[in-house]
């Protein structure tokens, strides 16, 4: 792995207590089937949770839409004024509290944000609707809190907000180096797979996944890099590192994939281009794209963006060693 860690110490710490914490077996309790309640009143909000409710119903499982209506049903949501903006790299325009179920919309009176109302309170919805009581306690998104897996679970919720609630940018638009890193995971395990660890609290059955692609040790480690990167903690983590380990990884799936005759040479060089070549330049590409061309040649078309000619047919370096037509 390319990626250096400045603190090993800490590293050290904390791959101790994520072990720790692995061996708990982490698991959400069930939950019961339950209806919306009826008399639920948010106020000016009322619309926009509406709205969350209805999109987040159509675009996920049954058990998923169960939790998150479980959760609403006692939800409050709640402002806070402040009279400057805080110096600081990011500011926060709402936090959700898991212990009491609260999101705290926070207004600033030298900032108008009423623009980003809407898609902030969908980040925070979604922040409830994947919260869960575990066995080892509540736990939100796929994190073990104040240990590990902190900045893929913020990656990853604001994916998702972009991708099915968002009213001002779409997620192949996005410059935010979290959202793009948690794509780049998501492209390995897959979607489906990813929103169900997602909203089951359950980073240890995303580990499990990766681990068909690296050893468990080298996951933490670049969970730990996902942490870090962009922290004043002293190291050597770069961001541009943490694409090319993730574009390494997804290489190595597609390797896979074509060795066992899973996808055929056309759909890897296709899917080489927008997960690894693509990807490491930052450029995502989104579900609804469209790949143009015949046996030789093809385009990617994405919205705006228009990718070069690629060569239908892998490249002999580009193919796995032990691939053998």
């Amino acid at each position: 792995m390319r990626i250096r860690l400045g603190n090993k110490l800490l590293y050290y710490l904390l791959y101790q207590e994520t072990q720790m914490n692995l061996a708990r077996n982490p698991k959400a309790y069930p939950i019961p089937k339950v209806e919306l309640d009826p008399t639920l009143d948010f106020g000016k909000y009322q619309e926009d949770v509406e709205r969350f409710t209805k999109k987040f119903s159509g675009n996920f499982t049954e058990s998923q839409v169960n939790g998150m209506i479980c959760n609403l049903n006692s939800l409050k949501i709640l402002e806070e004024n402040y009279l400057r903006i805080p110096k600081t790299n990011e500011i926060s325009l709402a936090v959700y509290d898991n212990g009491s179920n609260r999101i705290i919309l926070k207004f600033y009176e030298d900032l108008d944000v009423s623009h980003r109302l809407q898609d902030t309170l969908s980040h925070e919805l979604l922040h409830m609707a994947s919260t869960r009581g575990t066995n080892c306690g509540v736990v939100t998104g796929m994190e073990i809190p104040r240990v590990i897996g902190v900045n893929l679970n913020e990656g990853y919720t604001n994916y998702l907000a972009t991708k099915y609630f968002s009213t001002t940018e779409k997620y192949r638009n996005t410059t935010d180096p979290k959202t793009i890193i948690a794509k780049g995971i998501e492209n390995i395990v897959g979607a489906k797979k990813m929103e169900e660890h997602y909203f089951e609290g359950d980073l240890k059955g995303l580990i499990e996944d990766l681990e068909s692609v690296a050893p468990r040790r080298e996951i933490i480690r670049l969970l730990f890099a996902i942490d870090h990167f962009n922290t004043p903690l002293p190291s050597h983590i770069k961001y541009v590192d943490i694409l090319e380990e993730i574009a390494k990884l997804n290489k190595k799936k597609l390797d896979r994939m074509l060795v066992e005759g899973s996808i055929s040479e056309q759909q890897y060089q296709e899917e080489l281009v927008t997960k690894v070549i693509l990807y490491r330049k930052q450029k995502l590409i989104s579900e609804e794209a469209m790949i143009v061309g015949d046996n030789d040649h093809f385009i990617i078309i994405d919205g705006n963006f228009q990718s070069k000619l690629y060569d239908a047919k892998p490249r002999k370096q580009d193919l796995p060693k032990e691939y053998k037509k």
